[in-house]
C-alpha cells in the first residue's frame, strides 16, 4: 500500500532538517512512538502502539536511515516491525523530502508499507486516516519543538497532543487537538 502525506512548519530548512534527522529527539512527536535503543547512528530499535477504536496494536523493530542528503533535504527510512501480541508484522520505505519557501519548510513523504495480522484486515481507508491523523499530530509537535529554546540533549517524554502515549482514533474522526502546523492532504 502506498501513502502519501504532507506538512508544514514555520521554520528554516536546515533547522528542520537537523531536528528530524536526530531520531532519538524527534520520535516523541509521533504519538505512541519510542526509541527502545540506539544499535548504530542509523539504526534504532522503536516501539510504536496505536489504538483504534477498541483494538489496540504495539509493535517493536528496528528503523534504519538508508539514505541521507543533507544537501537536498532527503532521506529514505526503512522498517520493520512485529506486533508485540500477535502475528502481525509491518514493514515500511519512507521517502522525505524537504524544502523551504517564505521561512516555512513543507515536508512530504511517500510511503511504501506492507502489513499483515489485524492491521492489514483494516484496509487503506482506515490506514489513510489514521496516517493523515498521525500526521497531524507530528506536524503540530514538530511546530511545538521548533518554536522551543534549543537545549543540548532534549528529548520530548510524552507525545504533546492530548498527553496520550497512543493513539486513539475511529475511521473518520476528527484530531484531538487543532494543529498550529499546517498538514496538507
Amino acid at each position: 500500500m502506498e501513502l502519501n502525506s504532507a506538512f508544514t512548519v514555520t521554520a528554516p530548512v536546515d533547522k528542520v532538517w537537523a531536528t528530524l534527522m536526530d531520531i532519538e529527539r524527534v520520535a516523541g512527536c509521533l504519538p505512541g512512538a519510542q526509541v527502545l535503543g540506539k544499535l548504530s547512528d542509523d539504526a534504532y530499535q522503536l516501539g510504536v502502539k496505536v489504538k483504534l477504536g477498541p483494538v489496540t496494536m504495539a509493535y517493536r523493530g528496528q528503523l534504519d536511515v538508508a539514505e541521507r542528503d543533507a544537501v537536498n533535504h532527503r532521506a529514505v527510512l526503512s522498517g520493520q516491525a512485529k506486533e508485540t501480541r500477535g502475528q502481525g508484522t509491518a514493514k515500511a520505505t519512507a521517502t522525505m523530502t524537504l524544502r523551504e519557501a517564505d521561512g516555512r519548510t513543507k515536508g512530504t513523504i511517500h510511503t511504501d508499507l506492507a502489513l499483515s495480522g489485524k492491521a492489514a484486515a483494516m484496509g487503506k481507508s482506515v490506514i489513510g486516516s489514521v496516517s493523515d491523523q498521525l500526521m497531524t499530530q507530528f506536524a503540530a509537535n514538530l511546530q511545538a519543538m521548533m518554536d522551543e529554546p534549543a537545549m543540548a540533549g532534549e528529548q520530548m517524554d510524552e507525545p504533546s497532543i492530548a498527553g496520550a502515549s497512543a493513539l486513539d482514533i475511529s475511521a473518520g474522526a476528527a484530531p484531538a487537538a487543532p494543529a498550529p502546523a499546517t498538514p496538507d492532504p
